[in-house]
């Protein structure tokens, strides 16, 4: 990879050519006010600024890990820019899994569906970003409807039977179902068969999808039957 292809970047020059463990232990200082609506997506150097507020207080690989997705998506030094992205990913890939934000996660999926080193990549990254961005869709979907409370007798009717959604799709019986757990069978027993990194990725939102508050947790509050629990 070229490294002088980008030292003329802002806010990535000084990031260039140092260790990944000296950018993991260095934070984020600096970058644009907190709120600034004004900072235009098309001005690079702002743009950058502001995405280093964000990771105030961050570590710097993470940012330098954003800054790669930034220039690949406008294409600028474009293979030099996938190199460093690729490199970063094959040599920290538990570091950024474990501390990337489900925002960046699926960005990166998104960039290695962009620009797959191969056809199993692509599949794999869009599966990803399929899951993030659908719970993204329906979590935001129950936000702007919460306000309408479920009755009890309509609660009771979806524990009891299962209602058409669309195009032969039901709904999950909630207390009693057995869907959730054969799926978390199926993706642990994936899981442990695929190390390839974008794999890596998906399973660390699989994760975070099953333990953070989403649907899968909600309804494990309301199981009431042990044969099917998760």
């Amino acid at each position: 990879m070229s490294i002088e292809l980008l030292k003329d970047i802002p806010h990535l020059k000084d990031m260039l050519g140092l260790p990944y463990d000296v950018l993991k232990a260095e934070l984020v200082s600096g970058g644009a006010k907190p709120g600034n609506s004004k900072v235009k997506k098309s001005d690079l150097d702002e743009f950058l600024a502001a995405l280093a507020e964000e990771f105030n207080g961050r570590s710097r690989l993470e940012f330098f890990h954003t800054v790669l997705i930034v220039l690949i998506r406008r294409r600028i030094m474009l293979q030099a820019a996938k190199d460093m992205f690729f490199d970063l990913w094959e040599n920290e890939t538990d570091f950024l899994c474990k501390h990337l934000s489900l925002r960046w996660l699926v960005s990166a999926c998104d960039t290695i569906c962009d620009h797959p080193r191969s056809p199993a990549e692509a599949t794999t990254a869009i599966a990803a970003s399929m899951l993030i961005n659908t719970f993204k869709l329906y979590e935001t979907e129950r936000l702007t409807f919460e306000s309408l409370n479920i009755s009890e007798r309509r609660m009771a009717a979806l524990q009891g039977t299962r209602e058409d959604l669309f195009d032969g799709l039901t709904t999950f019986k909630i207390g009693r179902g057995d869907m959730i757990r054969n799926l978390a069978g199926r993706l642990k027993r994936t899981r442990d068969a695929d190390a390839a990194l974008v794999a890596r990725i998906f399973y660390t939102a699989v994760e975070r999808v099953f333990t953070d508050e989403t649907v899968f947790l909600r309804f494990r509050r309301l199981h009431n039957h042990d044969a099917t629990r998760w």
